[in-house]
């Protein structure tokens, strides 16, 4: 993520996700743009696919896997309960603890950063899935795990880019941002 990118999610005002309107999830272009109209979607999928750079190895394919398959199991657990009274909490913790760990404040060992991530995924996806009800949702489902798994590649190749231009102070600041921003849209 290039500084002005990251200074750009820090002064957007917040385009949370989660109207609540069935009519909005009904096609795969709408499950598509959600997680890139959210700002909080968005942040915590670009700051997960930096994490996985960071992992390194296998886990630059691993964490991103991980990541889809439990927001897949999120969404199909809250499809089935109609109901996620924790996902909007757990949304926002991810974005400060991912930011944390980007920024290097926090280091997880890889098998516990894979469980983290992949329960912050899961409250993703049951955000997702608590608000769609039955309208339309293998497509809808099919399209937020596209674009997200999109959003995983860049910013993972971002990563390794980062890591390979010896510029490190890139990732600090997104860290530090992403914390920020989940300060703001807590408030908000």
């Amino acid at each position: 993520m290039t500084p002005a990118a990251a200074i750009l999610f820090a002064l957007t005002a917040s385009a949370m996700a989660h109207t609540g309107t069935l009519a909005e999830h009904s096609s795969f272009a709408a499950g598509f743009m959600h997680p890139l109209a959210g700002l909080d979607h968005l942040i915590a999928i670009v700051l997960a696919g930096l994490w996985a750079a960071l992992l390194g190895g296998k886990y630059r394919v691993v964490l991103p896997l991980v990541f889809l398959a439990t927001m897949g199991t999120g969404f199909a657990v809250a499809l089935q309960t109609g109901t996620a009274p924790y996902a909007e909490g757990a949304i926002l913790l991810s974005l400060a603890v991912f930011g944390l760990v980007i920024a290097g404040m926090i280091r997880l060992r890889a098998a516990f950063a894979l469980a983290v991530a992949g329960g912050f995924a899961f409250a993703h996806g049951a955000a997702h899935g608590a608000e769609i009800g039955g309208a339309s949702a293998i497509s809808y489902a099919a399209g937020f795990l596209v674009a997200t798994a999109v959003v995983l590649a860049t910013a993972c190749v971002a990563g390794k880019r980062i890591q390979t231009g010896n510029i490190p102070f890139v990732s600090r600041i997104a860290g530090f941002m992403a914390v920020g921003a989940s300060l703001f849209l807590a408030l908000n």
